[in-house]
Order: structure tokens, then sequence, then C-alpha cells
């Protein structure tokens, strides 16, 4: 969906592949009539959404996956990112929607903390986002007072 009608609503999605994932999706071929999504993989019925934990390892299934319409999540590279921060780059670059961390906000005795450039939570998407667009199009700093 576009930004537009995504607004206001909320995603929720298993990032699980075991016994609870397969009971809950229907041996992964349904969400129909769940509240989540379920972590998929090519080829199932499911497809939605992707978990490519590898920012720079999945780089080019992170880019097709979004290119074809998925929802993708990959990480950081959490502590790793403080010594070397190729992984986090490469999420950036990546396109993928979702990038996790475990380092959202400054920690005693962590010296790292995950920002996305620009100081908002949200930014324009690289691979699909107009040339023109900015953070500010997309979250205005004042609307999260």
């Amino acid at each position: 969906p576009t930004l537009a009608r995504a607004r206001g609503k909320v995603l929720f999605f298993i990032n699980d592949r075991a016994d609870f994932a397969r009971a809950y999706s229907r041996d992964f071929t349904t969400t129909a009539g769940r509240l989540m999504f379920a972590e998929s993989q090519p080829g199932e019925d499911i497809e939605a959404v992707r978990i490519l934990n590898g920012a720079l390892s999945d780089f080019s299934e992170i880019q097709q996956a979004v290119k074809d319409g998925f929802i993708v999540r990959t990480r950081d590279g959490g502590l790793d990112a403080a010594q070397d921060p190729a992984e986090f780059e490469s999420a950036l670059k990546s396109g993928a929607q979702i990038i996790s961390t475990d380092f959202p906000v400054k920690v005693d005795g962590v010296d790292y903390v995950m920002e996305i450039p620009g100081g908002t939570p949200a930014r324009c998407n690289p691979l699909n986002a107009p040339t023109d667009c900015t953070s500010a199009d997309i979250e205005s700093r004042e609307r999260l007072r």
C-alpha cells in the first residue's frame, strides 16, 4: 500500500519460523482471519513479510523483496555496528522498511545507539520514494510530541 493508505495503521508480524508460526499460519498456507502476518519465505501462500537479518549478506535479496512489494525487516548489526557501521549502512541502503535494533536509545555502558540520519524515526525509502522526498514529508518532528 501507499504511505497515505497505510498511515494510522499498525502492522503485526510473527518473527518466527518454528511451531507457533506453523500452527498460526496453518502450515504457512494462510493468515486469513488472523491478526498478525507470519514471517514468510519465497513461494509460500502467506508471502507478505520477509525477515532478512543480514543487511550485508542479504542485501540483494532485501532489495528484490522490496521491489516485489514485500514488507522487509532487517537488523542494524547490533553492538558490532559500533565498531563497523557497514551492516547499518547496508540496512539503510537496502530499502528494508523496518530496521530493528537492540539500541534505539543511549544505554549506560554501551557506546552505540542506532539513529536514522535526519533524526526522525522514518525516512524516504531509497528504492521507491520520489527523488524529492524528505523525512519531513513522511514524519514531521512536530507531530512526534
